[in-house]
């Protein structure tokens, strides 16, 4: 408990990249809105950005997906379409990302937080949803790696923190998984997908408070990453 309160007072380089590279891009796609969309400024800030403008940042299109544009995948993870949404993704991030970081380290953190959104939205796509973008995936991700390390190395850690990567961390994640289904504008496959890859990608992690790391920890992940890059293939082909 006292190595991860130290690793928690470090501030976590990563997540705040992260967190203000989202922020400095939907700063980018208000620009765009105002200047090309003849919105007026406050609205293009603060309102909803128009589909030509989510396109253009990176969302995810399942017909551009279906022809070649595999890199939405990827991108559509950090597209907001309004400063709520960025607003609330970004507070998200800070808090899960800081645990993740101190959790798993910024390298490994970064990889788990990239598969994931790459995963939600490979089964948004899959799943016929015409349209994903925002960090949600990515999160849900990152709350998919924890349980997992709170799961695998329970036997490792004191009761508190068993307790809070466990039945608590699954608590809040199940009543987000809710919201998403109570709300028709969440994807909550994107939710869905991410929660999966962030489970698997824990499971084969190292992490930096106990030390547990199997041998075949590097091959596991490759195993991971190229399993999803199969799957993208995948449904590319069968679009």
């Amino acid at each position: 408990m006292e190595r991860f309160l130290d690793l928690y007072q470090d501030r976590p380089p990563l997540t705040t990249g992260l967190a203000w590279g989202m922020l400095f891009l939907y700063a980018a796609a208000a620009f765009w809105e105002w200047t090309h969309a003849r919105t007026v400024w406050w609205l293009a800030l603060i309102g909803e950005h128009s589909l030509g403008t989510l396109l253009l940042f990176g969302a995810r299109s399942a017909g551009r997906v279906a022809q070649g544009e595999m890199w939405r995948l990827l991108t559509s993870g950090f597209v907001h379409g309004g400063i709520l949404h960025v607003g609330v993704n970004c507070l998200a991030l800070v808090g899960l990302g800081r645990i993740g970081e101190t959790v798993f380290g910024s390298t490994r953190f970064f990889w788990i937080f990239l598969l994931s959104i790459t995963g939600g939205a490979l089964l948004a796509q899959m799943s016929g949803s015409p349209l994903s973008f925002g960090a949600s995936g990515g999160l849900f991700g990152i709350m998919g790696a924890l349980l997992s390390f709170g799961w695998t190395r329970q036997h490792l850690l004191p009761a508190n923190m068993v307790r809070f990567f466990g039945t608590q961390l699954a608590a809040w994640t199940l009543l987000n998984l809710a919201i998403g289904f109570v709300l028709p504008f969440i994807s909550n496959a994107s939710h869905i997908g991410g929660l999966i890859t962030g489970l698997a990608a824990g499971a084969v992690h190292a992490d930096r408070l106990t030390g547990k790391k199997s041998g075949s920890d590097d091959v596991m992940f490759a195993l991971l990453c190229g399993g999803t890059l199969l799957l993208c293939f995948g449904c590319l082909l069968l679009s």
